[in-house]
């Protein structure tokens, strides 16, 4: 497995800036020797009073994400367990 790309997400959009606390860095993995040959992955580590709008603007982020680089897969997370950082009450659907 080897690094094929690194990519910081420039969080500027008009109306919505500055919505996270720290920029998802985002890394594209390349395995030539596995079944998932592309892999990229988008860490995130929210506080809990910032979790849901951050865990929401992460669809914008994969969005972009997934424009810029095709890849077998896209890998999302929170590094908080969902159940503690958003209640039951700020959950959709």
């Amino acid at each position: 497995m080897s690094v094929k790309s690194v990519y910081q997400y420039p969080d500027a959009q008009t109306g919505d800036e500055d919505a996270f606390a720290r920029e998802p860095f985002v890394v594209w993995f390349s395995s030539p020797k596995t079944e998932v040959t592309d892999l990229v992955i988008i860490p995130i580590h929210t506080a809990p009073e910032a979790a849901v709008k951050e865990i929401d603007e992460l669809f914008d982020v994969y969005q972009n994400v997934s424009q810029m680089w095709p890849s077998d897969a896209l890998a999302v997370s929170d590094h908080f367990p969902l159940c503690i950082t958003v209640n039951q009450a700020q959950r959709k659907g």
